[in-house]
């Protein structure tokens, strides 16, 4: 859980007082941060505290008084989680008895330190006016002293201590929060063992990964906004939550469907790391298991069965699983059908996956796909479809706050929602606000010109990197075809289409391209839509843009 700079750095300050058992200390201080607070205030900890922990030793150096007092606070909060652990009923009652009778309504350092552990005998008496007892009988007393002794002096004023005597306090914080973990060390390995479950699978470090990379995708500017999914089956019902999903749907079994930037990995991602919190806030017992299913393209030799993809994601034997499954504690999410591209590979999938589902018929299952289109190769016949509603204004502005971190770019984009409504009109995705906001926050103004261009650009660079796809690069000269073929005849085919890509093909020399995978990639990148058995542009500026390209590439010569 701690990196290694981390661990070099408590090495450094630790060693000489820890000697041999400085390793030892450690890991029962990681160990203890893993477990679940019975006390929700204080489940934080397990998160806040090793980041912050992280944040100093890089900075322990500075004077970022600030983070140094956030940090000293965090010391006493896993006091207290550490406490609410290994002494449940004791935490649950008021520490009076623990402070001779003082009226203390909240465990703080004092009584934590005094009694709670038994680190400091009931006998010894300490002045609250200089922080030294009568007679001192524990070990690292002099860590144990400074911490006492300043905890109130320098709770809101840290400039009451120099640089040095802050460092010093920290660094002496840290030494007895090991110490503490050390001391209840039988304690805590009980009870870190009854979070690995009996099937022999330990969630804890796998949950705190799945965890942390979430929380690292919130640091470079990520806020997750809950969006809508429409049900296809049901017009007008909308789950608005996706927590929701499971529970209104009605059926452990679901597909989220919708085009390029819809949110669908995202809300798959949204879904483990919520199951991920919960479990290891001790809610809930599911562990999650998140595919990316495009890892079958990018290694041909990995297997691509859904229980041999499991058992590969979480790093368990055939048998463990099998035990994971059959004792209902694995939700599973798997994200990408149609990243499957070789169809021997995709039909050995949907078939392992139809054997799960009645292997399993209660576990949960959420397959994400692009097909717009019927699939040729159907999986989950029994799954409830939901699809993306359009992002309503108050998404938009929700996803706007979350996501755009200069404050004034922020402003001048909520400030045009009303003002350039027929510029926001067809701006209804995910992928297509933060492109949006890239550009913005570049160049210092909202790109009322050519922004469909420019979005068309990025949305085939995206394709091409993520998905890896070789029929991407050749969407560009095909969409510039049909928009040609669409200004002169105004009504196109499915299999008009086909013949005009294959018609493109012949003429400059194309092997590798196939039509029907770039129209379908066209309209699930919400470039084409396909109505009532014709193909139009989703808007009018995608068709004024491929019109020009057709032009400039001499494809109207061509089609004429």
């Amino acid at each position: 859980m701690f990196s290694d700079e981390l661990k070099e750095w408590i090495n450094d300050y630790a060693a000489e007082l820890f000697g041999n058992d400085v390793d030892e200390a450690i890991a029962l201080f990681e160990m203890a941060l893993q477990l679940p607070s019975a006390d929700e205030k204080l489940r934080g900890v397990i998160y806040i505290y090793p980041e912050t922990l992280e944040e100093f030793c890089r900075t322990g150096r500075t004077k970022e008084y600030k983070k140094k007092m956030e940090l000293f606070v965090k010391q006493e909060q896993f006091a207290k989680f550490l406490f609410s652990n290994i002494a449940p009923e004791r935490y649950a009652r008021e520490p009076r008895e623990e402070t001779d009778g003082l009226d203390r309504r909240e465990w703080t350092l004092e009584p934590l330190l005094k009694q709670a552990f038994g680190i400091v005998p009931k006998n010894t008496f300490f002045s609250l006016e200089t922080g030294k007892p009568e007679r001192v009988c524990f070990s690292y007393k002099s860590s144990y002293l400074n911490v006492y002794k300043y905890r109130n002096g320098i709770a809101h004023n840290f400039e009451v201590l120099s640089p040095v005597g802050v460092n010093r306090l920290i660094q002496d914080g840290l030494v007895v929060m090991l110490d503490l973990s050390k001391r209840n060390g039988k304690r805590i390995r009980e009870l870190y063992k009854e979070k690995i479950l009996s099937n022999g699978f330990s969630a804890i470090p796998y949950c705190r990964k799945i965890i942390s990379s979430y929380k690292q995708k919130q640091k470079d500017g990520f806020t997750y906004v809950d969006i809508k999914w429409q049900n296809d089956t049901e017009t007008g019902t909308h789950i608005s939550s996706v927590d929701k999903l499971v529970s209104q749907a009605g059926t452990p079994h679901i597909k989220l469907q919708g085009e390029a930037g819809s949110g669908k990995t995202t809300a798959l991602e949204q879904l483990a790391f919520m199951d991920a919190s919960a479990y290891m806030q001790n809610k809930r017992s599911k562990i999650p298991g998140l595919i990316p299913l495009g890892i079958l393209e990018k290694n041909q030799e990995i297997c691509p069965e859904v229980k041999m993809l499991l058992a590969r994601q979480l790093e368990v034997s055939d048998v463990v699983l099998d035990k994971m499954l059959e004792n209902g504690s694995l939700n599973i999410y798997l994200d990408g059908f149609n990243e499957i591209l070789d169809v021997k590979q995709k039909k050995r999938f949907a078939f392992s996956l139809d054997n799960l589902a009645r292997e399993y018929p209660e576990t949960t299952i959420i397959l994400a796909d692009r097909a717009i289109l019927k699939s040729y190769i159907r999986t989950l016949s029994d799954a409830a479809t939901y699809h993306l509603y359009p992002l309503d204004s108050e998404m938009i502005r929700q996803f706007i706050k979350g996501n755009c971190c200069q404050e004034a770019i922020q402003a001048l984009l909520l400030d045009s929602l009303e003002k350039y409504s027929e510029f926001w009109e067809h701006i209804r995705m995910p992928i297509q606000l933060i492109h949006l906001i890239q550009v913005t926050q570049e160049q210092g103004q909202l790109p009322l010109v050519d922004f469909e261009g420019k979005y068309i650009e990025y949305l085939f660079r995206r394709e091409s990197e993520e998905k890896k796809d070789e029929n991407v690069e050749y969407l560009p000269m095909f969409a510039a075809a049909i928009a040609v073929r669409l200004d002169m005849d105004e009504t196109l085919t499915m299999s008009g289409a086909e013949a005009l890509i294959a018609k493109v093909k012949m003429a400059f020399g194309y092997s590798v391209p196939d039509a029907k995978v770039c129209l379908r990639l066209l309209i699930e990148m919400k470039i084409l839509v396909y109505e009532e058995e014709h193909l139009q542009f989703a808007q009018e500026a995608y068709q004024l843009y491929f019109w020009e390209l057709g032009y400039e590439s001499g494809i109207d010569d061509l089609i004429q």
